[in-house]
């Protein structure tokens, strides 16, 4: 398996083409990708019915990596071409982020390569713990005495340097399955990473990241929320709980199968009810997109089920709301837990298959009190900008970070020391920065 060291040197782009693989809990969405000059061309892409897979987690290995396998095949034939590695992004394995500070008192009034590196050796002294796995390290900012936020201090003056650092993880146990279904699938294990950290990636512009974004990737069975601050993921979550259990939720009380309850929900559900006043001051939302306003064919306040019987459009709404206001509370409570809300900002961004639910974009907006979108991705050439393409955010943002060389500097190598108060570090990280 890999370890927090060998994954912490991965470095620089991919040298031709190579795959990205988005493991949901109900599809598995596959990219081929490749660097055309400045640009990312998408060479091939596949989607296939999750197997193996609960919540995110892998619950039958040899089932999860004939899933796989079958994926990556379908989006080699249509690429025209074979590929040798493997990336994941996924929302299993309980991501957690930790702010960590390292400091040494200065030898001298100047800063030198010396001094930067008896920092990296300060920074060395333990690592992780021993269940989780290091998928990403940025350094947020190096501190010269009481200066913060500043980028490069060589050359500097002062009597102490120390740098913020933030180190994403997930379970170890999580990535060494991972890691193992890829290579059943007689593929080489790649890096792995989180899945609304990447669509974030995809979706957000450079000046969001600065200012302060939340990411919801909206899967089947899982809701990951990535946060993002000065350019770099500051915050990252996974709720186990998504798409599949509303669709649970429409099928065990309008006694429907899960298909026709999948159905139901994708082409006549929503968040939020509709009412002949609203109906008659404004056009209903096309089904399945929170933006475009239709006027040709309004729907009725009856529908009719699978099963032939009749239910009032607002009954379905009714069954809709209560779940993804418990997605929303449960995530909310853990960024008030890692105190967390004061850098969310004015902008949220709804990413993955489970955002096209009609009027969740509104439904959001509302239950936070700031803006909230839908995020399409952006970079790729060949996979144009439609909300279809919603749950390939994920496999985008990968594919970016990877052929941009995204990791952690040279000097950040190593297992850093985590926390004793995590929770703790972010507080007083956003006090010293907001």
């Amino acid at each position: 398996m890999m370890g927090q060291k060998k994954q912490a040197k991965q470095k620089g782009s991919p040298r031709g083409p190579f795959a990205v693989v988005d493991a949901g809990s109900s599809k598995l969405t596959a990219l081929i990708v490749a660097r055309a000059g400045s640009r990312l061309q998408l060479l091939g892409q596949a989607m296939h019915a999750s197997d193996g897979l609960k919540q995110g987690e892998i619950v039958d290995l040899d089932k999860f990596s004939s899933a796989l396998g079958k994926t990556v095949q379908a989006a080699e034939k249509k690429a025209g071409l074979q590929v040798s590695k493997l990336h994941i992004v996924t929302a299993a394995g309980k991501p957690a982020t930790q702010i960590c500070r390292y400091g040494i008192d200065l030898a001298d009034n100047q800063i030198g390569v010396r001094d930067l590196r008896r920092l990296r050796a300060r920074q060395n002294d333990t690592g992780l713990p021993e269940q989780r796995s290091l998928i990403q390290r940025q350094r947020l900012q190096y501190l010269v005495d009481d200066q913060h936020h500043i980028n490069n201090p060589l050359g500097m003056h002062g009597s102490r340097l120390a740098s913020d650092i933030t180190l994403l993880s997930i379970e170890r146990t999580t990535a060494a399955n991972l890691q193992r279904a890829v290579l059943e699938a007689h593929l080489e294990a790649g890096q792995i990473h989180h899945a609304a950290c990447m669509a974030g990636r995809a979706c957000l512009s450079r000046e969001a990241r600065e200012l302060g974004a939340l990411v919801l990737d909206f899967g089947g069975g899982t809701t990951g929320a990535a946060l993002f601050m000065d350019d770099r993921i500051v915050y990252a979550d996974t709720v186990r709980m998504g798409g599949q259990h509303i669709t649970r939720d429409l099928a065990r009380i309008l006694n429907l199968g899960l298909a026709d309850a999948e159905r139901i929900k994708a082409m006549d559900g929503s968040v939020t009810a509709v009412s002949e006043n609203h109906l008659a001051a404004a056009p209903f939302p096309a089904r399945g997109d929170n933006f475009v306003l239709n006027t040709v064919g309004l729907p009725t306040e009856q529908i009719t089920l699978p099963n032939g019987e009749t239910a009032e459009r607002s009954l379905l709404a009714a069954i809709i709301r209560p779940r993804v206001e418990e997605i929303l509370d449960l995530i909310k409570q853990r960024l008030e837990a890692a105190q967390m809300t004061a850098a969310i900002g004015q902008r949220i961004v709804l990413t993955g298959g489970g955002a096209q639910l009609t009027g969740l974009a509104d439904f959001v907006s509302h239950y936070w009190g700031r803006t909230a979108t839908l995020g399409l991705p952006q970079g790729l050439d060949g996979l144009d900008s439609h909300p279809s393409h919603l749950p390939f955010a994920a496999s985008v943002g990968m594919a970016m970070h990877l052929a941009e060389g995204e990791s952690e500097p040279e000097e950040e190598t190593g297992p850093l020391a985590a926390p004793k108060n995590p929770f703790g570090r972010l507080g007083q990280w956003l006090r010293e920065h907001i």
